[in-house]
């Protein structure tokens, strides 16, 4: 993720921020113009949905909504909307507009709690800190005089509803936005929300039309309210989400009592007091640091989670992709620090035949799915290592992996050098053999080195990627057994593959994880058995031959020290003496 489409969500969330502010404002003028609640929703999101669908559908903006996601999409607009909306405007009649936004404000709480259980996202300190004192300068602000605060009990829960329905909401977003644009987010949630509160207005609120006082501000109250909060704001906000990150973005509701305040002041509803004042300066210093915290001493802690993905895959690129993602909030639910995906993840294992159709599935590196899943690292705190089928110009394709930091950083990547071309694996018909040389990626937990699948049978592989300061080999790899095979061959076929990637682990006093593909693919069995590998070869992780599995191990790294210093491979090398390695082979 880049420090300029970072920036842009930023800013898009600050403004979403202003718009969601001065609703509160414009809401409570309609409602002391004697506009019914359900009145104000309906047009509200009518315009919106029709000036949404209008525009970008004519734009072509609008994304296909898949039918299994239909559900999530009804699920949205019926937290809000749909009960946030109930919630929030119903409040109104019983407090003032800064309690409601206070109290609104209070999802920054409840969200990373409702993110850890439905999507077992991790809640960082500096975040959980940065709210809490956001918290304490909304309750400064919310002070009246004599230091009580002025509630009415039917106005907290109502709000109390709007403040569990946000926290749906935030969950249905989180999957959601990384199939969906903002746009096409936000233009089905406000037309489903429409058809929510028609039959609540046409049952409760058509016989009161007649005490409505309509007025230019009303009706520009109304356009307003449907243009920048119901359309503007929730596009801005699912716009910072998918940039950012949903769990840090929620924090940001903290400023909406802010914005709230000072609009009110500005327009003579309220007055400025210390007590305001001093709140306001807090719930900026907690949001600051909710999204930044103190810089810290580099990390220390030798030891490390690592995630392995085995996985089967399907012709369905997007399918593939989503599971990898499942798997991926799996593994750092379970601690991961770095997670490894399979050789080639996102399609079936298409080099078995030689077909130029097959070249329609190279992609950008970076692009879309780095992309993708630079977002997905961010959020988790988590670097993930991706196998991808690289188009790198007309004609020019490369099996290459990409290494995504734990912010979202596209760090680099590593074209694999040696090409098979054997029975099922006909790899030199798609792939020109790498030309960066082999690599090493400095990650936020670990030095870490790629190579991959046909390259793990390759000791001077290894040991480069080891001298430049790999702490750990990884090895995405799509390796298995043909159907004709019979049971000994197999056995004899895995143990070599697992044995040759042991031998470096010896040989470099480095662990090695290796994670492979599974299942069956037309006469192709992927074996699975992934496994990981202590620097002196010691099984520490093995995977079943035949099941999907995603497991998290932890790696001392220290461990690297103490063998090298007992066994000194690296010592007693002769590099004087290897010059003839260089050959194809010594046959003079």
């Amino acid at each position: 993720m880049s420090a300029k489409k970072t920036f842009y969500g930023y800013v898009a969330v600050v403004f979403s921020m202003i718009f969601w502010g001065i609703s509160f404002v414009w809401t409570k003028q309609l409602l002391d113009a004697h506009f019914p609640v359900f009145l104000i929703l309906v047009i509200r999101l009518t315009i919106s949905s029709l000036v949404l669908f209008s525009v970008f559908s004519l734009g072509g903006k609008l994304d296909k909504i898949k039918k299994k996601d239909i559900p999530l999409f009804v699920a949205l607009a019926f937290f809000e909307p749909f009960l946030y909306f109930i919630g929030e405007n119903f409040s109104m009649k019983f407090v003032d507009a800064s309690f409601a936004s206070i109290m609104i404000a209070t999802l920054p709480v409840v969200n990373p709690i409702a993110l850890w259980i439905f999507n077992g996202e991790k809640i960082k300190g500096n975040l959980l800190s940065g709210v809490l004192l956001s918290v304490a300068g909304i309750c400064l602000m919310s002070l009246g005089d004599g230091f009580s605060f002025v509630v009415d009990y039917r106005g907290v829960l109502l709000l109390l509803l709007a403040v569990a329905a946000g926290s749906g909401y935030t969950v249905m977003l989180s999957r959601l936005i990384d199939n969906y644009g903002p746009v096409t987010i936000t233009t089905w949630q406000n037309i489903l929300g429409a058809v929510f509160f028609l039959p609540c207005f046409l049952i409760f609120d058509l016989n009161n039309l007649a005490s409505v006082q309509w007025s230019f501000g009303a009706v520009l109250s109304l356009v307003m309210l449907a243009l920048l909060c119901s359309s503007g704001a929730f596009m801005l906000y699912a716009y910072g989400a998918k940039t950012i990150s949903i769990m840090k973005v929620s924090v940001f509701t903290n400023a909406i009592p802010v914005v709230t305040i000072i609009f009110a002041i500005c327009f003579g509803m309220e007055s400025l007091t210390w007590n305001k004042a001093a709140g306001i300066l807090i719930v900026v210093g907690g949001l600051l640091f909710s999204q930044f915290g103190f810089n810290r001493k580099k990390q220390t802690n030798m030891k490390v989670k690592v995630g392995l993905v085995q996985m089967s895959c399907t012709e369905n690129k997007q399918s593939n992709i989503t599971k990898a993602e499942e798997q991926i909030r799996k593994a750092a639910a379970e601690g991961a620090n770095i997670v490894c995906l399979q050789e080639l993840f996102v399609s079936l294992y298409f080099c078995d035949v030689e077909d130029y159709a097959n070249f329609d599935l190279a992609e950008a590196i970076p692009g879309s799915t780095t992309e993708r899943l630079s977002v997905l690292a961010k959020e988790l705190s988590v670097v993930i290592v991706a196998s991808l089928f690289e188009k790198r110009a007309e004609g020019v394709y490369n099996n290459t992996t990409a290494v995504l930091d734990a912010d979202g950083t596209y760090l680099g990547k590593y074209r694999k050098m040696h090409i098979p071309d054997d029975p099922g694996y006909y790899e030199k018909f798609y792939f020109t053999p790498g030309d960066l040389g082999y690599k090493v990626f400095k990650t936020k937990y670990a030095t870490i080195g790629v190579l991959i699948c046909w390259d793990q049978w390759y000791p001077e592989a290894s040991r480069i990627t080891a001298l430049k300061g790999a702490d750990i080999l990884f090895y995405p790899t799509a390796i298995g057994w043909a159907e004709c095979q019979d049971e000994a061959t197999n056995r004899e076929q895995y143990e070599a593959w697992q044995c040759i990637q042991r031998s470096h682990a010896i040989a470099n006093g480095v662990h090695t994880v290796s994670v492979n593909r599974v299942g069956r693919e037309k006469d192709m069995i992927f074996w699975g058995g992934s496994f990981v590998s202590n620097p002196f070869g010691t099984l520490l992780y093995k995977a079943s031959h035949d099941k999907e599995e995603t497991s998290v191990v932890e790696l001392d790294l220290s461990l690297t020290d103490h063998y090298r210093k007992h066994w000194p491979y690296l010592r007693d090398r002769r590099i004087d003496s290897y010059q003839p390695i260089c050959k194809r082979f010594i046959d003079e």
